[in-house]
């Protein structure tokens, strides 16, 4: 048996309630998927950025934003001063959203 079918084992009979339950948990699945695929990304991105690739950074904005994004999570970005990459940042995700 799938671990979708042992989660509706014992539920009422109703097949409106066991369809419910089914959807919900194909939708976590999926987004656990999505966000495993998303990790193993900004990992590789984060490796990359170590090797000296610095043509990439904005990968680790994107990529992080996207993992937060998934999970249902919030990010922050803040550069020293607190002026100009972290208001790049903000502009750069108001654009994605739209």
């Amino acid at each position: 048996a799938s671990s979708i079918d042992e989660l509706t084992e014992g539920l009422s009979e109703s097949p409106s309630r066991r369809a419910t339950v089914h959807a919900i948990s194909t939708m976590i699945q999926t987004l656990l998927k999505k966000a495993w695929i998303l990790m193993h990304e900004l990992q590789r991105s984060v490796d990359d950025e170590g090797a000296g690739d610095s043509t990439k950074r904005y990968e680790l904005l994107l990529l992080s934003s996207d993992v937060a994004r998934v999970l249902g999570g919030g990010r922050l970005t803040n550069c020293k001063s607190g002026k100009d990459r972290t208001g790049m940042s903000v502009t750069l995700e108001q654009a994605r959203a739209l």
